[in-house]
């Protein structure tokens, strides 16, 4: 009995283990690109929100006319793959999108496509019965049906999402529009030793060796961390500065810890290293935001 209980134990720690490993294997991000697409509209300033994984882009919107004004704005997905069965994004369809303008929420259009070969091959997946975004669950007989392209088998296409959105600003107003939705990171297994983890942190404009000092203080006891990448892609001002803040929970989504968060951009991160807020000047077309987490709990010090 000893022994089968011995036996069942170490089953039960290589269960754990594999599990621990497969769920901090490599991910690929899918970042929503938000952006004006259409319309004469002035927006004032922005401020963007990661808390977690939630995201919250809040914008002042006037209209100084004394007619009433239109604005169309878009989100979208670049191409994505659908990875197997394991990979944690699974649905890439961004549901949860959210707007509202001074507190209304707003109708979003939903278009989802799909691409092989940079074509768009929605219909021909439609006529073989099989919906356009990659799905590694469809009938074998439907993938059967479908034709070729350029002499080559149209099984490994790619998915895109987009929404869109009107927002009607009033004659002479002042308006508050919101978009809320939880982003779809990269994240991954790193070592704090790596040179790969190293040039993380200089792509986020850190100094890998005070990085590394502060996480040897932390008495860790490993050299592993689970490191996300979030592109958060707002293009909704042409000014040169947008507010962000950064919060970040004891224990995130992924069940790890997060201890440094850095952003190009915001100098002082000598105080709270994870959680904190401050202004970017001459942002571009995409933010990027690195979070450090470790895989165990912390030592006491």
């Amino acid at each position: 009995m000893i022994y089968l209980n011995n036996i069942f134990c170490v089953v039960l720690l290589i269960l754990c283990t594999a599990i621990e490993a497969w769920a901090y294997e490599e991910e690929d991000a899918v970042p929503l690109a938000i952006r004006v697409q259409a319309g004469d509209g002035n927006v004032i300033k922005t401020a963007i929100r990661l808390s977690g994984r939630n995201v919250e882009i809040r914008s002042e919107i006037r209209n100084d006319a004394n007619s009433q004004k239109r604005l169309g704005f878009a989100a979208y997905t670049p191409f994505f793959d659908q990875l197997g069965d394991g990979e944690e994004h699974i649905d890439k369809t961004f549901t949860d999108l959210k707007v509202d303008l001074n507190g209304k929420s707003l109708k979003l259009l939903a278009y989802r496509r799909g691409f092989f070969l940079g074509q768009d091959v929605t219909d021909k997946l439609s006529t073989a019965g099989i919906a356009p975004l990659p799905n590694t669950n469809i009938d074998e007989e439907k993938l059967k049906r479908l034709p070729s392209l350029h002499g080559l088998a149209l099984n490994n296409w790619q998915g895109y999402i987009s929404y869109s959105w009107i927002a009607s600003l009033p004659a002479n107003s002042t308006n508050w529009q919101a978009i809320r939705y939880k982003a779809l990171p990269q994240f991954e297994r790193d070592e704090i030793s790596s040179d790969r983890f190293s040039q993380r942190v200089l792509q986020h404009c850190g100094n890998p060796n005070e990085i590394r000092k502060y996480l040897a203080d932390l008495n860790l006891n490993t050299d592993a961390l689970l490191v996300e990448k979030y592109e958060l892609a707002v293009q909704l001002v042409k000014t040169q500065e947008v507010s962000i803040k950064i919060e970040q929970p004891t224990k995130n989504w992924l069940g790890v810890r997060p201890v440094i968060s850095l952003v190009c951009g915001i100098s002082d991160r000598l105080g709270n290293r994870v959680s904190y807020s401050g202004t970017l000047s001459n942002v571009g077309r995409v933010t990027s935001v690195l979070i450090i987490s470790t895989l165990n709990q912390l030592s006491e010090k």
